[in-house]
């Protein structure tokens, strides 16, 4: 309904929208090894969607990223070089959640796979020789909390099990810590700046929340993984 009514901005975005799910429904029709392409495009035009409600102009822009193969290194991941430029859909998407674009960054597969939330264990379990380690540190019931003893909020996730303490200690981002207030058997990780809430209206206090979840969304990431038993 937004897309009818708003003007230039809208119809174009109505137009990649509609590409988007064509190339949805073909998907299913698709063989295995064509199937990465179908759900490649159907993202693209999601969000050139995106980008040109916001009144972006992509008409005639590359999509950001291109690639080049160094050689006969092995595996193939590290063969292949992904490059990112500083203009296009990619850096348009970037800029939109205001994170930095590089121009002219390049990476191997190798690592891009590797720095993948949702694939980075499995990407450095099965590739033969890898010299890095494990990067993400699993954490469950994640969420705001208030210590109101001291009357302020801060960000907290409950480590899962199997999990060493010390050197999970030693791995943290800058700006996080062991909760050394945690109940006797739990442990917890946590932000260590903190707001507070009392005597604001509920509006600021919602804004205030957007802004510190901004920033925590920078360091972590949502991934399924396994229950523990």
């Amino acid at each position: 309904m937004w897309r009818r009514q708003s003007e230039q901005s809208g119809k174009k975005a109505r137009i990649y929208c509609h590409q988007a799910s064509s190339f949805f429904k073909e998907d299913s029709a698709e063989d295995d090894l064509a199937k990465p392409l179908t759900p490649y495009l159907c993202i693209l035009n999601m969000v050139k969607a995106l980008l040109v409600s916001k009144d972006a102009d992509i008409t005639s822009v590359p999509h950001s990223v291109s690639r080049y193969s160094m050689g006969s290194k092995r595996p193939f991941q590290m063969n292949e070089v992904v490059k990112f430029r500083g203009a296009g859909v990619l850096a348009g998407l970037s800029t939109f959640f205001d994170e930095p674009v590089f121009s002219a960054k390049e990476a191997s597969l190798y690592d891009l796979l590797y720095n993948l939330p949702h694939i980075h264990r499995a990407d450095w379990l099965t590739i033969p020789g890898r010299k890095k380690r494990e990067l993400f540190i699993p954490l469950r019931n994640c969420g705001f909390f208030r210590d109101d003893v001291i009357n302020q909020n801060y960000f907290r996730g409950e480590l899962t099990s199997g999990w060493n303490v010390g050197r999970t200690g030693r791995k943290l981002p800058a700006g996080y810590e062991l909760d050394p207030n945690a109940p006797k058997g739990e442990r917890y990780v946590r932000k260590k700046k903190r707001f507070v809430w009392s005597g604001k209206s509920e509006k600021i206090e919602l804004v205030e929340l957007g802004k510190d979840h901004a920033k925590v969304r920078r360091h972590i990431f949502q991934i399924h993984d396994a229950l523990d038993y």
